[in-house]
């Protein structure tokens, strides 16, 4: 009996914490399957990403192929502040979004056709958060290796990746492929 409320207290301690935890719009927006989320299925991002050390920033932009699971008109994707959009551009024509936090909900030329296959390219630049305490914390890391070399990593694990580039940044859906590419001063290399 004494090892089982050994094990047992623990448990039941756990379990009131998370019960007691109060989660926020910006929890939902983030760790849900929102209706700006639910009707597409991310199938490929083509990442294209400049590093600036001189100034800790970065710019580019990310190109997302989806598949159109029901028609919608309104789509959400996750860019942490406080990096900006530049511009949300689908078929040529440039869209309009209203920002929620971290969450940009775009809004479509018309709805989109359920079984198509579309891509929608978001250009942002900014100047991402800082790893205070990376990996626990996320973020960016701006450093000098011991022989005064700049070494810049991200650290998203609990983040996110739209700390640095914009995606749907929830975990049940992941693109089945993606393409990285890096741009970095001649001085730096880039391993992805």
């Amino acid at each position: 009996m004494l090892l089982f409320l050994y094990i047992a207290l623990p448990l039941d301690l756990a379990a009131q914490d998370i019960a007691a935890k109060v989660f926020t719009h910006a929890d939902t927006l983030r760790g849900s399957n929102t209706p700006q989320r639910s009707w597409w299925d991310a199938t490929f991002y083509d990442l294209h990403v400049k590093v600036n050390p001189a100034d800790s920033s970065i710019s580019g932009y990310n190109s997302i192929t989806y598949r159109v699971i029901k028609p919608a008109r309104e789509m959400q994707i996750d860019l942490q502040l406080p990096l900006v959009v530049d511009s949300i551009v689908q078929d040529g024509l440039e869209l309009s979004a209203r920002r929620d936090g971290n969450a940009l909900f775009v809004t479509m030329i018309a709805p989109q056709k359920a079984g198509t296959k579309k891509t929608i390219s978001v250009y942002y630049h900014g100047k991402p958060t800082v790893a205070v305490r990376p990996p626990w914390d996320g973020g960016f890391v701006w450093a000098i290796d011991s022989l005064s070399r700049k070494w810049i990593v991200t650290a998203n694990e609990g983040l996110g990746a739209s700390a640095w580039w914009p995606n749907k940044d929830y975990l049940a859906d992941e693109p089945d492929s993606q393409r990285v590419a890096i741009t970095v001063p001649d001085s730096l290399y880039d391993a992805s």
